[in-house]
C-alpha cells in the first residue's frame, strides 16, 4: 500500500495536475449546462449526463495513461500511426453513419456512445505530423520537404472530406498544422503563398461542395439562406444571448433553453444555454476556463525538452484555439456553422475522451522537461 501511495504521490507531483483540474472544472460546468439544455428532450437530460460522466471518467484514465508514456515512444511507432490514421477514417466508407448526409460516426451496440473517428485521429495526427516536421526541421523551408508536409496534411483532410464531408473537423486539422508550422519556424512567405492559393481555389471548392454544405456557408452571410434550418438555429441562439443580458435568467429558467427550440443546444450550441441562463458573465467564465487551458498548453510548449514536444503542444493548442473560437463565433453569428463542438463543454463522448487524451500527452511533456543545463546554454 505504501508503494502504491508513493507512486500516486509521485505522479501527482510530476504530472500536470493544474491542467487536469482545469479540464475537470470545464467538464463539470459543461455538465451543468447540459443538464439544463437537455431537460426538454424526450427522456430528459439524465441519459446525456450519464454518458458524459462515463466519457469523462474514461478520459481521466487516458490522461493518466498518456501522461506516463514518453512521447519519444511515438517516434518508433510512426508507421503504425500512419496505418491507424488512414485505416480508422477509412472505416467510414463502409460503416459510417450519421444524420443529414454526414456519415461521420461509427455505431456499435456494445458502446454507450458513438465514435467519431476524425475526432480520435486528430490527436494521433498531431503526434505524427509533429514527428514528420521535426525530422525535416533543418529543411522545412525548402520546397520539396514542405511539399511532403503539405501532402501529409492535404491527404488526411481530403480523406476526411471524402469519407464524411465533415468540413468542421477538416478545418481543425488545417489550423493545427498552421500552429505547428509557426512553432517550427516556417517562413512567412509560405503562409502568404498558401493564403493566395486557398483564395484562388474557392470557386473550385464551392463547386465540389454538396448543397447542404453550401447552405451552411451561405447561412453565415444571410439567415434567410436556410430560414428553417441553420438560419433558425442561429437566430434563436442570438435571442438566447440577448435575453440573458449580463446576469442571465437563472439556471433552468431560460425560455429558449427549456423549450428545446435551439437544435443541438446541448452539443454545438451549449454556449447559448450559458448565455441565456447565466448571462454574459456565465459565458465569460466558459471562455476564461478554455483560455486557461490553451495558455497552459502553449506554456508547456516552451518547456518541452525538444522541438518535437513543442510542436505537439502547438498542435494541441491549435485544436483548442480553433474549436473554441469557431464554436463561440458560430453561436453568435461571427463564424459559419460547421458543426464544431466546444472543447470540454459540449456533449459528446468521442470529443471529450479525445481532448483528455490530448491533454495527457501535454502532461507527459511536462513530466519530462528540458534539462536545466540545456536551458542555461540557450540563454
Amino acid at each position: 500500500m505504501r508503494a502504491i501511495g508513493r507512486a500516486i504521490l509521485n505522479f501527482c507531483q510530476k504530472a500536470d495536475m493544474f491542467l487536469l483540474g482545469t479540464c475537470l472544472l470545464a467538464t463539470g460546468y459543461g455538465m451543468v449546462l447540459i443538464s439544463s439544455a437537455g431537460r426538454a428532450l424526450e427522456g430528459g437530460a439524465e441519459p446525456l449526463l450519464i454518458k458524459q460522466a462515463a466519457a469523462c471518467g474514461l478520459g481521466v484514465v487516458l490522461f493518466i495513461i498518456f501522461s506516463l508514456i514518453d512521447i519519444q515512444l511515438y517516434t518508433h511507432l510512426w508507421k503504425w500511426l500512419i496505418g491507424f490514421n488512414i485505416g480508422f477514417i477509412a472505416l467510414l466508407f463502409p460503416f459510417g453513419e450519421g444524420e443529414k448526409g454526414n456519415p461521420s460516426w461509427l455505431r456499435f451496440s456494445f458502446l454507450p456512445f458513438d465514435i467519431q473517428p476524425a475526432e480520435v485521429v486528430k490527436v494521433s495526427f498531431v503526434i505524427l505530423l509533429a514527428f514528420h516536421m521535426y525530422m525535416l526541421r533543418d529543411k522545412l523551408n525548402q520546397f520539396w520537404p514542405m511539399m511532403s508536409v503539405v501532402a501529409h496534411v492535404g491527404g488526411m483532410v481530403g480523406l476526411i472530406l471524402l469519407a464524411s464531408e465533415d468540413l468542421g473537423v477538416a478545418f481543425i486539422y488545417v489550423f493545427a498544422f498552421v500552429c505547428m508550422a509557426v512553432a517550427a519556424g516556417v517562413r512567412f512567405w509560405w503562409f502568404l503563398a498558401a493564403g493566395l492559393l486557398g483564395a484562388g481555389s474557392i470557386p473550385i471548392v464551392w463547386q465540389l461542395l454538396s448543397d447542404r454544405r453550401r447552405l451552411r456557408l451561405l447561412s453565415f452571410f444571410s439567415q434567410d439562406a436556410d430560414p428553417t434550418g441553420l438560419g433558425w438555429q442561429l437566430r434563436q441562439s442570438k435571442i438566447a444571448f440577448i435575453r440573458g443580458d449580463l446576469w442571465g435568467l437563472g439556471l433552468y429558467n431560460g425560455p429558449q433553453t427549456q423549450s428545446d427550440i435551439i437544435p443541438e443546444q446541448y452539443n454545438d450550441f451549449i454556449l447559448s444555454a450559458a448565455g441565456e441562463e447565466l448571462g454574459f458573465l456565465g459565458s465569460l467564465l466558459v471562455l476564461g476556463l478554455l483560455l486557461v487551458i490553451i495558455f497552459r498548453v502553449l506554456w508547456m510548449a516552451t518547456k518541452a525538452n525538444n522541438g518535437y514536444g513543442a510542436m505537439i503542444c502547438a498542435g494541441m493548442a491549435g485544436i483548442l484555439i480553433f474549436q473554441t473560437f469557431e464554436n463561440i463565433g458560430m453561436c453568435i453569428g461571427l463564424a459559419p456553422i460547421i458543426g464544431v463542438t466546444l472543447p470540454f463543454f459540449s456533449y459528446g463522448g468521442t470529443s471529450l475522451i479525445s481532448m483528455y487524451a490530448a491533454m495527457g500527452i501535454v502532461s507527459s511533456i511536462k513530466m519530462r522537461p528540458m534539462p536545466s543545463w540545456i536551458r542555461d546554454r540557450g540563454r
